[in-house]
């Protein structure tokens, strides 16, 4: 596929022509689950309702929060069951929970709590997870807060959080009697202690250290 010749690179045609080696979803069709997971590869795409959605790059302050929360969560859960994930998880949503659609949906949550690694097929969780945050950015508050909301609530995430690094602030939902309750929301200076996971409890203000304004 590659040679070195004359002090450069050189790709051969047959791996130009290789379809394999070619990104081929495209945000404006509709694709089964199957295709794509197939053409997405290492890229990271979600699934909404059949449409492939390209995942921004985030920013410094979004990936801070990110890591400092999987690191309170490591520790909090460390020797137990559970597993904590980063963002390149794919949680697959079966068709038959999302009353509204038959369409397909796979998510990437920030972080993902895993306690029935059963659920893990081929790399990916097929069924619900314990907990899912999600740490908000400008271009997705709505998506998070309303269209996430309302399907992890159909999948039985039996707890989801949004943290919100621009105001300081982390809402917790829980999951009872197949519906989520008003949210209680934490602010900078708050004990934040999970519903269902008695060993998770922190300050909130320690997931915002790498901000400066504090």
């Amino acid at each position: 596929m590659f040679t070195f010749e004359g002090g450069k690179i050189m790709i051969s045609d047959d791996f130009r022509n290789d379809d394999s080696n070619v990104k081929r979803l495209d945000t404006t069709r509709e694709y089964s689950l199957e295709e794509f997971f197939q053409y997405a590869g290492e890229e990271r795409y979600e699934l909404h309702d059949g449409y492939p959605v390209l995942m921004s790059p985030a920013s410094a302050e979004h990936e801070g929060t990110v890591a400092n929360l999987i690191a309170e969560l490591v520790t909090s859960l460390r020797g137990g069951p559970c597993s904590v994930y980063g963002s390149n998880l794919a949680v697959v949503i079966p068709k038959n929970k999302i009353a509204k659609s038959s369409k397909p949906k796979s998510y990437c949550p920030d972080i993902t709590v895993l306690c029935d690694r059963s659920k893990i097929k081929d790399g990916k969780c097929y069924g619900a997870p314990d907990l899912v945050a999600e740490v908000l950015s400008a271009s997705n508050s709505g998506f998070d807060f309303i269209t996430k909301l309302e399907v992890y609530q159909a999948l039985s995430v039996r707890e989801y959080w949004i943290v919100d690094c621009s105001n300081f602030l982390l809402h917790k939902y829980v999951w009872d009697d197949n519906l989520y309750k008003f949210p209680v929301s934490y602010s900078l200076y708050d004990q934040v202690k999970s519903t269902i996971f008695e060993s998770i409890e922190f300050p909130l203000n320690r997931l915002f250290e790498h901000i400066d304004k504090l």
